[in-house]
């Protein structure tokens, strides 16, 4: 049996899987924890929170690209990533469901949306703290993103910096 990319050590308890309709999968990270005091902490934690969905949407590709070479397909996959602040709650009295809402989900849909196959799609904020920490990344361009006007996204192309 398949162990979930989202139960692996590494995930497990860190990354949530909030939601899916139709083919969108959603998932967060950072939600219920503990806020930092200091600014600092406040930007490590903010730092590793981006990181970890990164490398979590890496491995999502790399699971993709292994399955299709089981099944001899070629299914394909476009991701949007962008952090900053959500709210979180519960929904509903018959049929309860946790969400997520904000300017924050709204553009990390867009990301997905205006992204294009095979690749994942950030802000310029989330290039900025993912080059931080050795992420290959690619310039996009200006995009027109509903309700933001143009913005200039990246896609990330690689975890690490080629040597």
């Amino acid at each position: 049996m398949r162990t979930q990319i989202i139960e692996k050590k590494k995930y497990r308890g860190k990354v949530e899987k909030i939601k899916t309709i139709g083919s969108t999968y959603m998932a967060a990270t950072g939600l219920g924890e503990n806020q930092p005091q200091t600014e600092e902490e406040k930007v490590k934690m903010l730092h590793q929170n981006v990181v970890l969905m990164a490398h979590f949407a890496f491995e999502l590709i790399r699971t993709l690209n292994r399955i299709n070479r089981e099944i001899f397909n070629d299914l394909k996959m476009r991701i949007g990533l962008n952090h900053g602040p959500v709210v979180a709650g519960v929904i509903g009295s018959q049929k309860p469901l946790y969400d997520i809402w904000g300017d924050t989900v709204n553009v990390a849909s867009r990301m997905d949306s205006t992204g294009h196959l095979t690749k994942i799609q950030v802000t310029e904020a989330t290039a900025n703290i993912l080059s931080s920490h050795g992420f290959v990344l690619e310039k996009r361009g200006s995009v027109p993103v509903k309700g933001k006007g143009e913005l200039t996204t990246f896609f990330v192309v690689s975890e690490q910096r080629k040597s």
